[in-house]
Order: structure tokens, then sequence, then C-alpha cells
């Protein structure tokens, strides 16, 4: 089966532009949250629009991060059992990530 890499390419460009834009966004919305006040700070994320920023910045972060990821295994490793295990790893980690960021936000929100 043959790989498109320079879709991937487009892919993980496209995510950091996303991820970029989303975290100035998400500073400047911050600029009036006193973020040592818990009770100011829950508030700012019961907001729903606020914390499904944070929800897509985290999402952009980590599909930014698997496609880079995966290229280096690609690049750098060899043996088809051992890549095959590294990429495994790697997904299963960054949807354990994701499960808990989702869980956390959405446990906030609701």
């Amino acid at each position: 089966m043959k790989h498109n890499h320079s879709i991937e390419w487009l892919l993980q460009k496209f995510f950091a532009l996303a991820f970029l834009f989303i975290l100035v966004t998400i500073i400047y919305f911050l600029k009036d949250v006193d973020l040592k006040n818990y009770e100011s700070t829950i508030l700012w994320f019961k907001n729903f629009w606020n914390s499904f920023l944070i929800l897509i910045l985290f999402f952009c972060i980590i599909f930014h991060s698997n496609i880079g990821l995966t290229s280096i295994i690609d690049d750098y490793l060899h043996s088809v059992r051992v890549k095959k295990m590294a990429i495994v790893f790697k997904n299963f980690v960054f949807v354990t990530i994701l499960f808990s960021v989702t869980l956390s936000i959405g446990s906030i929100v609701f």
C-alpha cells in the first residue's frame, strides 16, 4: 500500500497553524481572568465556547504531534516489528491523552 506523505505534510502544517491561531485566541480571552483564583478560572472553563476552544487546541496539538512522531518513527526505525510496536504505543498514549482531556473538560462544563 502506498503512503501519501504530501497529504500528511499538509495536514501537519494545517494543524500547526490551527493550534497557533487557537492558542493566541485563548491567550487573548484569558487576559481578563484571574488565573490565581480557582473560582474565576473554573467559571471561565464553564463557558462552553472557552472549553470548546481548549478541546480543539488539544486535538490540533495531538494530531500535529501524531503526524510528526509517525514520520520520525518511519524515518529512523528500520525493524518492522519495532516500528509497529512504537506506532501502537504512540497511538495508545495519544488516545489516552485525548480521552483524559475530553473527560476532564467535559466534567467541568457539564
